[in-house]
């Protein structure tokens, strides 16, 4: 599964959305948060020499680091990962 496959998930954008609306500034949390930290992310690998499998798993957490910000969304660990298998 690439980090695209995510990002572009509707159920993923709707929360991280929500996570923006909840917040003043959409640069601590939110769609907007994670969309600025994958593109360090993949600025940095090729300068660590980190392998694109990697990479791709360091934009996955960046999708879903704010997850937990989403009040009443998503409460549980599981809860994720039963968002993640149906992706």
């Amino acid at each position: 599964m690439k980090y695209t496959d995510i990002l572009n998930d509707n159920n993923i954008k709707l929360i991280l959305e929500d996570i923006d609306n909840q917040h003043s500034s959409n640069f601590l949390h939110g769609l907007s948060h994670s969309k600025k930290i994958i593109d360090i992310v993949l600025k940095l690998s090729p300068i660590l020499n980190i392998s694109e499998t990697e990479s791709n798993y360091l934009c996955i957490a960046c999708i879903l680091h704010d997850i937990g910000q989403a009040e009443g969304v998503i409460t549980t660990l599981s809860e994720v990962k039963m968002q993640l298998i149906i992706i």
